[in-house]
């Protein structure tokens, strides 16, 4: 059968987006995950994105899997496209609207028609400056939960071109499958801090190393104020390989996100 399609972009995290009822009811959305992202036969994303059928608790409901097929708890950058996605096809005569995700309701708000500003709720850290040995290196690990699992290291005593050069995919990956630490594996963030600025590289979870990544972009804000290198109430600039997202934390525990997202085409696949 053939399948209508969005593809969009947040800082060069990109996402399919479809819509339930376009599917046969027997579909299995981690297969069409999988099919669908594989960069070399098929569409290519981070991520498939389900906008479904109905909510009773908020505006919209949407489910997202990754692109291993693995379903994720949340993604920042997915639902600021998500939200674009909604605002882009007029599917809401309002600009503040509320999605249903796995974990809860999120709110989003349209600033303009590229920039969308997302609630990412409160975090829960579960240590911080835990040393543990990655193998030939030693980190501090800071644990950081935005509904999904993140492992924050601080690279110090390194040079800008060091932090560029650093392997991301070895100890990335290596500590993503510490499953005795992170039972469901992490998301991992590396980060290099430099004029006020957060420099941060992620590989995530199921994934590998991706241009951005929203809810690590917060989890790195919120080690970062905890080892009180930057404090609250500010917007706080994260620059990673796809661009700038603006994270602020506030005194009411919440995180709030602001970032451009871009449409990149839309189409019809075979599946």
């Amino acid at each position: 059968m053939q399948l209508k399609f969005s593809k969009y972009q947040g800082l060069g995290n990109d996402f399919i987006i479809i819509q339930e009822f376009h599917c046969p009811p027997d579909i299995n959305f981690q297969k069409l995950a999988k099919n669908l992202c594989d960069r070399h036969w098929s569409i290519g994303a981070d991520g498939l994105i389900i906008l479904k059928q109905e909510s009773k608790t908020a505006d919209f409901t949407w489910e997202y899997i990754n692109s291993d097929g693995s379903y994720a708890e949340m993604c920042g950058n997915g639902m600021r496209c998500f939200a674009k996605y909604i605002y882009d096809n007029n599917f809401i005569n309002k600009q503040e609207f509320k999605v249903q995700t796995k974990l809860r309701i999120v709110d989003c708000t349209v600033i303009d028609k590229n920039h969308i500003k997302v609630d990412m709720g409160q975090p829960l850290v579960d240590f911080l400056n835990k040393e543990i040995q990655v193998l030939d290196k030693r980190f501090k690990i800071n644990a950081i939960s935005m509904g999904n699992p993140h492992a924050v290291i601080f690279l110090e005593g390194i040079v800008y071109s060091q932090f560029q050069d650093f392997d991301v995919q070895k100890y990335g990956s290596a500590l993503e499958n510490n499953t005795e630490l992170f039972p469901n594996k992490t998301n991992v963030e590396f980060i290099y801090i430099e004029d006020k600025q957060i420099h941060l590289r992620v590989w995530e979870r199921g994934c590998g190393e991706t241009l951005a990544c929203g809810t690590g972009a917060c989890a790195s804000v919120v080690a970062t104020i905890l080892n009180k290198k930057a404090s609250k109430n500010k917007d706080i600039s994260v620059l990673l390989k796809g661009g700038e997202l603006k994270i602020l934390w506030g005194d009411n525990n919440y995180i709030y996100m602001t970032g451009e997202t871009k449409k990149v085409f839309q189409g019809i696949i075979e599946i």
